[in-house]
Order: C-alpha cells, then sequence, then structure tokens
C-alpha cells in the first residue's frame, strides 16, 4: 500500500492521496461483493480469445470466417 500512496501522490498530490485511496477501496469492495454473489464463468468455461483477423479465406471477410468457424463449424453448438 505505500508504493501506491507514493504513486499516487506524485500523480495527484500528497493532499489529495486519502480520498483517492477511500474512492480505490470502495471501488474493489464493491468488486468484491459483486463477484462473490454470481461468477460469469466457472471451471467449466472455456473462452477463445483471438483477433478478428485471426481465421481469414480469399474472397470472404475476416469476421464471416470467425462466425462460420465457430458457429456452422467444428465448434457448432458450444459457442453462444
Amino acid at each position: 500500500m505505500h508504493k501506491i500512496r507514493k504513486l499516487l501522490a506524485q500523480l495527484y498530490g500528497s493532499e489529495n492521496v486519502g480520498s483517492i485511496l477511500n474512492q480505490i477501496e470502495n471501488l474493489l469492495d464493491n468488486y468484491r461483493r459483486d463477484s462473490k454473489a454470481s461468477s460469469v464463468f466457472t471451471e467449466d468455461d472455456v473462452v477463445l480469445i483471438c483477433y478478428g483477423d485471426s481465421f481469414r479465406s480469399p474472397g470472404k471477410p475476416p469476421l464471416q470466417i470467425l462466425h462460420e468457424f465457430l458457429v456452422q463449424g467444428s465448434l457448432s453448438g458450444t459457442v453462444w
């Protein structure tokens, strides 16, 4: 926490550190409370992260190819 205080003082001035830290702590408390209430993902989920142009085919837009791969191709029925 000392390092965070020091960085905040450099950015916003030492007189503002207390109120900024309180705001950060409130945000973190809200996140912790919300994340315990409902989890978006479980250990059963798999997430694919890729660029829109990761899949290409001549004459077709990359996002169309990605859509075809995910929804109509190998992963049909598993993507929502």
